[in-house]
């Protein structure tokens, strides 16, 4: 074999290297984003079904007029019967937690308080416990509609809904995009889930 055919060899063979590695890079990369996709979609499915079952199980305590206490674009503040074993329960009658769904360091929050009895009503200021819900790129928006079937949305203004229009409230969507915070190349999971607050219907006077 000669100089120049050895040399040829070399460069086809160096070129054939080069096609294989970029394929396998290629191949591994994509496998990758799939993963990471599956996994974060399955997050973002288990996290939202987690928040339609407490926005669903929303209430309106004795003595106040609103399931709803905070509602702007960003953050919504609500009663709830949840936790039923270990929430306070007065004359057999479950007496709902106080949550909170916000943003914060790339985290959908929620934050839990329990009832307490305060003189003659009750109060929720004691108790609360915070966790990371759904990892985010940027925050939720909320949106608020006065049934379940109503297809236009209330008018958030920047400082939430007034007293008022909380207590018309009976439906609320959350959209958001859930991220991998360890692979942050990768394009999140847009999700959008509206929930229809099952208990304040009722208590309206409708059906659920």
């Amino acid at each position: 074999m000669s100089l120049v055919e050895l040399a040829v060899t070399m460069m086809v063979t160096g070129i054939l290297l080069a096609a294989v590695a970029t394929v396998t890079i290629g191949t591994l990369k994509a496998a990758r984003v799939v993963n990471v996709k599956a996994s974060t979609a399955a997050d973002a499915r288990i996290g939202m079904e987690a928040m339609s079952r407490t926005l669903r199980a929303g209430s309106i305590p004795t003595g106040t007029t609103s399931a709803l206490t905070v509602a702007t674009s960003s953050q919504v503040t609500f009663y709830s019967k949840i936790n039923r074993s270990t929430a306070l329960t007065v004359s057999g009658t479950l007496i709902p937690s106080l949550i909170e769904y916000y943003y914060s360091g790339g985290c959908l929050m929620e934050a839990q308080t329990p009832a307490r009895v305060s003189g003659s009503g009750y109060a929720w200021d004691t108790g609360r416990t915070t966790k990371c819900l759904l990892r985010t790129t940027a925050a939720p928006t909320f949106s608020y509609y006065t049934s379940g079937s109503a297809t236009t949305a209330l008018t958030v203004p920047s400082g939430g809904l007034v007293a008022g229009d909380r207590q018309s409230v009976q439906s609320v969507e959350v959209a958001l995009t859930v991220t991998d915070a360890n692979n942050s190349s990768v394009a999140g999971i847009p999700v959008d889930v509206r929930v229809t607050l099952d208990n304040v219907v009722l208590q309206a006077g409708g059906t659920a």
